[in-house]
């Protein structure tokens, strides 16, 4: 790879992970007054045990909420407008934003991507705008 092109791609790629941290924060903001609710409350002896469960899933919250935010956003790069090429040589045509609730291992997710029907061929996409969201299309 030629110098020009590494340090585009990594001006791209500091570029994002700055607008990944401006998410983060931003969430974790909002999480940070449950964290405090939660052991101003607490006694000493009270701090382990479940107060450490408790604690873990407000920050499983919080990685859910970055990550929901970080897909949803790069989700609207899969938009191509409102009709795209089908396989079948038809069109299709841009139907709306669809949902999808997912649940990882840091919990639940509502992840929205577009969704694309074929008048032509009747199939619909949500993975054909692009995005790399193809795990999460439906034939």
């Amino acid at each position: 790879m030629s110098t020009d092109r590494t340090n585009s791609v990594e001006t791209v790629a500091s570029s994002e992970a700055q607008r990944v941290k401006e998410l983060f924060l931003k969430v974790a903001d909002q999480e940070a007054e449950a964290v405090g609710q939660l052991l101003a409350s607490k006694e000493d002896h009270e701090l382990f045990g479940e107060t450490e469960f408790q604690l873990r899933e407000i920050v499983h919250r919080l990685g859910a909420k970055t990550l929901q935010a970080q897909v949803n956003e790069r989700s609207k790069k899969a938009y191509q407008g409102s009709s795209i090429a089908c396989n079948c040589a038809g069109s299709d045509r841009f139907v709306n934003w669809r949902d999808k609730n997912v649940t990882g291992v840091l919990g639940a997710m509502r992840l929205t991507r577009p969704y694309y029907h074929c008048a032509d061929c009747h199939r619909s996409d949500v993975s054909r705008g692009g995005g790399g969201w193809g795990w999460m299309a439906r034939r």
